[in-house]
């Protein structure tokens, strides 16, 4: 059937299928959702126990079951199990007191950063940049995933290497697309007289061991917890940007 049409056929259409929850409003009456589809989607969530399965993850248990651990990237967002949102608020925290040092000067005259990630440690924070700093000049960003060597060229190419703060982000510090990146960077801030280039490098990961043997000063590591997936994982440290 036509739009039109539904909507000539019941007169609460809009106030059925639209929702305000969060400041955001969600309209689907201009889909062609019908009440009977609904009653089969509620009847079908509560044929898979979709709310037991919900409160598992929000609980803490092992809901991933590849991997045998929990999902806990709601944590990152101030709900869920008690003791995971207590450590993501102290994560934050650390983030927020290292974001405070470098803006205080401490790792010198910052005026860019490079982030270097990819899937999920790139794709949000390119969203989020994109969506909310436009007007804000305070710092050049550019966000690298390409690992085609003209990607990273032409990220930096007005960036001054002396004050470029490079930020990388992966899960498991091991992404073989990213350190590449990351070699790559360190290079470049090599060749142009950064004494020590791995003074400016900001480790984003679950595996803070990893980064110091990569050479990362535990100071500049921002951990996260290996229950937050990448493509959830912007409300954790992957957010730094």
């Amino acid at each position: 059937p036509k739009l039109t049409d539904l909507f000539e056929a019941d007169g609460e259409r809009l106030s059925k299928f639209s929702l305000d929850v969060a400041g955001i409003h969600f309209d689907w009456s201009k889909t062609h959702l019908t009440t009977e589809a609904v009653d089969a989607f509620v009847a079908l969530a509560k044929a898979q126990d979709l709310a037991g399965k919900r409160d598992a993850m929000f609980g803490g248990e092992h809901v991933n079951v590849t991997e045998d651990r929990p999902v806990e990237h709601t944590a990152e967002r101030g709900e869920g199990n008690a003791d995971s949102v207590t450590r993501a608020r102290k994560l934050h925290e650390r983030m927020r007191s290292l974001i405070d040092a470098i803006e205080g000067g401490a790792l010198g005259d910052i005026r860019h950063v490079l982030h270097i990630g990819i899937g999920g440690s790139a794709l949000g924070p390119h969203l989020l940049v994109d969506a909310l700093g436009r007007e804000d000049a305070r710092y050049d960003v550019a966000i690298v995933s390409n690992v085609d060597g003209v990607g990273l060229e032409d990220a930096i190419e007005d960036f001054d290497p002396a004050a470029t703060l490079l930020v990388l982000a992966s899960k498991t510090f091991t992404t073989k697309e990213t350190m590449l990146n990351a070699e790559s960077a360190l290079q470049w801030m090599k060749e142009h007289g950064v004494e020590d280039p791995y003074g400016r490098v900001i480790a984003l990961t679950a595996a803070p061991d990893k980064a110091m043997e990569w050479g990362v000063d535990e100071t500049r590591i921002l951990p996260f917890g290996e229950g937050v997936g990448g493509r959830y994982s912007l409300w954790s440290s992957i957010g730094f940007p």
